[in-house]
């Protein structure tokens, strides 16, 4: 069973479908795998500020590849402190 998104984002989606399309926009599209690491980049990046426990972060982008990204990275740091 799996407790979050990301914990099932990276043991089962990215064990099966790495290479696979996860987001597309009218600009870009983006496999499993690069937004997988993308969001970690932005998680990296919130988590080394070290003030963000108890505030929000807002995220004011078009919907998109970006948006998704900075989403997955955001849900990322919340579910790991």
């Amino acid at each position: 069973m799996f407790i979050n998104i990301i914990e099932y984002l990276e043991k089962v989606t990215l064990k099966n479908n790495a290479e696979k399309t996860a987001v597309i926009d009218e600009n870009s599209e983006m496999d499993f795998l690069t937004l997988t690491k993308e969001a970690k980049k932005v998680a990296t990046i919130i988590f080394s500020t070290k003030d963000f426990i108890n505030r929000p972060i807002a995220v004011f982008l078009p919907k998109g590849v970006q948006s998704v990204i900075a989403n997955l990275g955001i849900t990322t740091v919340v579910i790991f402190i």
